[in-house]
């Protein structure tokens, strides 16, 4: 089931505890975390590379937007916090398919030590996991785009960093906000990976060597890829940071 992770860092890419996670608002509701968006990153998360609550036109502080296959927009139709989110559709044609927003230099190629990125999705009630979707990844900008990434595939959540994989049996939320974090620890020897759904870790391996070649730089969100056996994906995105301190659900 499992495909390579240089083929899937390929395609497109430009060069260049437990937490309160209750706010779903369990109506589909425009605004369904506090009024205020998550702006004042100096404030809420000082050491953050990223802080993006899709409040912005455009690309903001992204620096690409890549689809095939598949589409990509700031929407109004929902958001955890504030009034806007990265909406993400792909199709269920027989080919790769990609949607997603990314950022160059979120990170030092030569970083090593703790990584956290965390995000809010919105998995919609018609989106079936039929194969493979790789949803949150930290990757190398240098060809052929080694990474760390979440996986979904059927019945599953997988992780895999440059090949080395861990899994555990998951069914991804429907039609809700769900937190999602990755803490990624870079080293040569005693690195490790965990994931964690609404603050509660749901796939670790550790004593891993998680560094890749040229190192992490960038994060992307969204479908990184979408085998061709994956049916129609259709996602919401808000609140994305990355930082190299840690990071809640809130």
């Amino acid at each position: 089931m499992l495909v390579a992770c240089g083929a899937c860092g390929r395609i497109g890419f430009p060069n260049g505890g437990s937490d309160d996670t209750s706010r779903d608002g369990g109506s589909g509701d425009a605004v369904s975390g506090d009024s205020g968006p998550l702006v004042d990153c100096t404030m809420t998360y000082p050491s953050a590379r990223l802080c993006s609550g899709f409040e912005q036109s455009g690309l903001g502080e992204w620096d690409y937007d890549i689809a095939t296959e598949g589409t990509t927009d700031l929407s109004t139709t929902r958001a955890y916090r504030g009034t806007h989110s990265l909406e993400i559709k792909t199709s269920a044609v027989d080919a790769y398919k990609e949607a997603r927003w990314g950022k160059n230099y979120a990170l030092d190629a030569a970083m090593t030590g703790d990584i956290y990125i965390r995000a809010y999705y919105w998995l919609d009630a018609s989106t079936v996991v039929t194969d493979q979707l790789s949803i949150l990844v930290a990757l190398s900008g240098v060809d052929p785009y080694p990474s760390a990434n979440l996986l979904l595939v059927p019945g599953e959540m997988h992780s895999n960093i440059d090949g080395e994989f861990a899994s555990a049996p998951f069914e991804f939320p429907r039609d809700r906000w769900t937190c999602v974090r990755m803490h990624l620890v870079v080293a040569t020897t005693g690195g490790s990976i965990d994931i964690a759904v609404d603050g509660t870790s749901v796939l670790s391996k550790a004593n891993i060597d998680t560094r890749v070649a040229n190192g992490y730089t960038n994060v992307d969100v969204g479908v990184h890829y979408a085998t061709p056996a994956q049916a129609a994906s259709h996602m919401w995105i808000d609140e994305v940071v990355v930082d190299t301190a840690p990071v809640t659900c809130n």
